[in-house]
């Protein structure tokens, strides 16, 4: 007989998210500085195709071309680490999260549902300010609804740590190998690292900081951007993506988000069958803004961590967390850490 696996360990995170807020998955000890350059592909050395201003932007994003190349996620499950190995072809990614000001555009035109548009710190002055905020509070459903607005997409796991490793570099974070400080991300004054000659959690201070454990506004920590000129993908709000939890050799090789499809449950009177994601789309009730994900109740992947992250793994580029789809039922505390940023298809593809 065949051993029955662990539970997948994102089912313990779930447990640990509850309790505790956004708590990341698997991944090797973590010492408290990591120093060094990260070695990159040639890829990512490559110039990309450039962004076409012509392109339809109504939510008036800043978007950055990223290269084709390739990106190998990782997680544990049965206590193995499991790898998957994406390529990707051109994109492009916004370099901002989606801000507050952003979302109100797409109020003001009629698309999307109304959400509190939360404050955060202004990384210049220090004062509290609004409309560059990342948004919060939202759940995948509306930050899809936007994308589709906005003329992108929520990106799959795969494309947001493409773009968080510079490209697929080696790194553990957008900059490289350096310890994470309050020069590069919006994070807590200390943070707990492994050490993996004691065995024990280290709480290290973390430099630089002026405004510790508070959302700030985006791109006010220009150290911390990716070689392509990305912001925030470290710290400031954990940013969703697109894939349904699951393991990452089940990840699509080509980019796309990893989703599991559960059929409707429809009863006649005593007789119970399944709707297939097929019958769904030809009912009456049938949306465009529907999607399989929309019958899934599984979590979703969550990565980059968030200003309240309390242990330096859960801001690793390779680490993966989970949340719920939904914004509703989250505690206040954690829904207020929860963004989202977009990818869309690099200019001239079609």
């Amino acid at each position: 007989m065949r051993p029955r696996p662990s539970p997948h360990p994102g089912l313990r995170c779930a447990l640990l998210v509850a309790l505790t807020g956004l708590a990341a998955c698997g991944g090797p000890p973590l010492q408290p500085a990591a120093e060094g350059r990260a070695a990159c592909p040639a890829s990512a050395r490559a110039r990309p195709a450039a962004v076409d201003p012509r392109r339809p932007n109504p939510a008036g994003i800043d978007w950055v071309a990223l290269p084709a190349g390739q990106v190998t996620l990782r997680d544990v499950w049965d206590g193995r680490e499991e790898r998957q190995t994406v390529r990707l072809r051109a994109f492009e990614m916004s370099r901002t999260e989606v801000t507050n000001a952003q979302y109100r555009r797409c109020v003001e035109a009629g698309h999307c549902t109304e959400a509190p548009l939360r404050p955060c710190v202004d990384g210049r002055s220090g004062k509290e300010t609004v409309d560059a905020c990342p948004l919060v509070g939202v759940g995948l459903p509306e930050a899809r609804m936007f994308a589709t607005w906005a003329g992108g997409r929520v990106p799959s796991e795969a494309e947001w740590q493409y773009a968080a490793t510079s490209a697929g570099c080696d790194g553990l974070y957008p900059w490289g190998n350096e310890p994470v400080t309050c020069e590069r991300a919006a994070v807590r004054s200390t943070l707990a690292f492994f050490n993996t000659e004691t065995r024990q959690n280290v709480d290290v201070r973390t430099a630089g900081c002026r405004h510790p454990g508070q959302r700030m506004s985006v791109c006010s920590h220009p150290k911390g951007n990716s070689a392509q000129g990305l912001c925030d993908l470290v710290g400031n709000v954990a940013e969703r993506t697109n894939d349904a939890s699951g393991r990452v050799v089940d990840t699509p090789t080509d980019g796309r988000p990893a989703w599991r499809f559960v059929p409707r449950k429809v009863r006649e009177g005593e007789r119970v069958t399944e709707l297939t994601w097929a019958q769904v789309q030809a009912q009456a009730s049938f949306s465009p803004l529907m999607s399989p994900l929309d019958y899934s109740p599984n979590l979703y992947v969550v990565r980059g961590g968030s200003f309240e992250s309390m242990t330096a793994w859960d801001l690793v580029s390779g680490t993966r967390a989970l949340q719920p789809w939904r914004a509703k039922g989250l505690a206040p505390e954690l829904a207020r850490q929860l963004g989202f940023r977009l990818a869309r298809d690099a200019s001239g593809v079609r």
